[in-house]
């Protein structure tokens, strides 16, 4: 999945559960200074520094113990008890307030994917799948604007701040270099669903011109569009492959899956 929707840039969320998750050690440097993305190297580049494991320092509760741990309607123990299970083995909390606090926090969700993406790609999905993470990311007001308007997100995307949409670029690129992880983890998950319903999806990906501009204004773009990594991770999900078709066209540029 190409992830170019932006984090939240609000403050930093706080509450009174017994820390502070403003003083997550979030490692940027391995998005930052990604280098320009490699089509032909996809799937082989390995990581080129070890990334935190910030949810590891993310308590899962430091207040009561909720009595039940966040899980769909009608989840059956069995299945319950394997989420937790899962959610375990990356340091996450399966607890309501422990998975609303990731989903709130600015860049955290991104940082989990980075450090879990190759070593934890079944955890990481559990937790992608996960509706009371996935409603407390696409609560946030930056979320909202950025979701519900295309103009809103083709501002974003056109301003190319180092702190906002070039990070996000350079983070697709590091997800483009391990395809089949960035498939079996990412592509067809709640979380990607919920973006790719988004409206601005849909009004900026049918808007030729405004595509056209985004692309001059963050010269890696093109690359990741037209390249057999992004097909291949896409393909797992019939909506996002559709969308990414119809940009390639918009573009003229093209990819098959790689095999």
């Amino acid at each position: 999945m190409i992830y170019l929707y932006p984090h939240n840039r609000e403050k930093p969320v706080s509450d009174n559960s017994g820390f502070d998750l403003s003083q997550v050690n979030i490692n940027k440097r391995a998005t930052a200074s990604a280098p320009p993305f490699n089509a032909q190297a996809a799937g082989t580049a390995a990581p080129q520094e070890s990334l935190n494991m910030v949810v590891s320092a993310v308590p899962a509760q430091a207040g009561p113990v909720a009595a039940t741990p966040a899980a769909p309607s009608g989840t059956s123990p069995a299945a319950a008890a394997a989420e937790r299970a899962s959610l375990a083995e990356i340091g996450a909390p399966a607890d309501s307030r422990g998975l609303t606090r990731i989903g709130a926090q600015r860049g955290l969700i991104k940082n989990i994917v980075l450090a879990t993406l190759t070593s934890h790609p079944a955890a990481l999905r559990m937790l992608l799948n996960n509706k009371t993470l996935v409603d407390a990311y696409f609560s946030r007001e930056a979320s909202r604007r950025h979701c519900s308007s295309g103009a809103a997100l083709k501002s974003y995307l056109l301003a190319n701040e180092p702190d906002g949409a070039a990070d996000d670029i350079s983070y697709a690129r590091t997800l483009l270099s391990h395809p089949q992880a960035a498939a079996s983890a990412i592509a067809g998950t709640a979380f990607a669903q919920r973006m790719m319903a988004c409206p601005s999806v849909s009004q900026l990906t049918s808007d030729p011109g405004a595509m056209l501009q985004i692309v001059m204004a963050n010269p890696n773009i093109l690359p990741m569009v037209a390249s057999p990594a992004a097909m291949s991770v896409l393909s797992a999900d019939p909506r996002a492959a559709a969308i990414l078709g119809g940009v390639q066209s918009s573009l003229g540029v093209g990819a098959q899956p790689s095999r």
